[in-house]
């Protein structure tokens, strides 16, 4: 097993990663993400870097040609709350230039097929897509009612 410190930066080379079923479902709530921004601020603030928590990966075995595919042994909470941080700042970029630099933090190549990096459990698999592939806010929130 190898430990080392890495940004977020890792993503854009992952090909795969897989939530086994026996992880709990996602369950932060807005205390938990109040918490984060305010660790977040506070390191902007301070001009240091900010330590989000250890993600622990285990190598899953692949076939020639198929990338790397790990399993997500800890760290989903943090790993998904901050996938969906990145992608509303994602969202944010108003140059398609900036956006195709930045996608493959999210999907495997082609991109086009928007297949998201990190794989679900059947519980969360089809809110934290929907997520992904939204181009903006509007398309996740419900019209409202009559």
């Amino acid at each position: 097993m190898e430990a080392k410190a890495s940004c977020f930066d890792f993503m854009k080379e992952e090909t795969s990663i897989e939530v086994p079923f026996f992880q709990r479902a996602y369950v932060w709530k807005e205390e938990e993400w109040a918490q984060l921004f305010e660790d977040l601020f506070d390191s902007y603030e301070n001009k240091r870097e900010h330590f989000l928590g250890s993600i622990v990966l285990k190598q899953l075995s692949t076939n020639a040609g198929e990338g790397s595919k790990r399993s997500l042994i800890d760290g989903q909470q943090r790993l998904t709350t901050f996938s969906i941080f990145i992608k509303s700042l994602y969202d944010q970029l108003d140059d398609d230039a900036d956006k195709n630099d930045y996608i493959s933090y999210f999907f495997h190549r082609p991109t086009k097929n928007k297949t998201a990096k990190i794989l679900h459990s059947e519980i969360d698999r089809a809110s934290f897509e929907k997520i992904l592939r939204a181009s903006s806010y509007e398309d996740l929130t419900p019209p409202p009612e009559f």
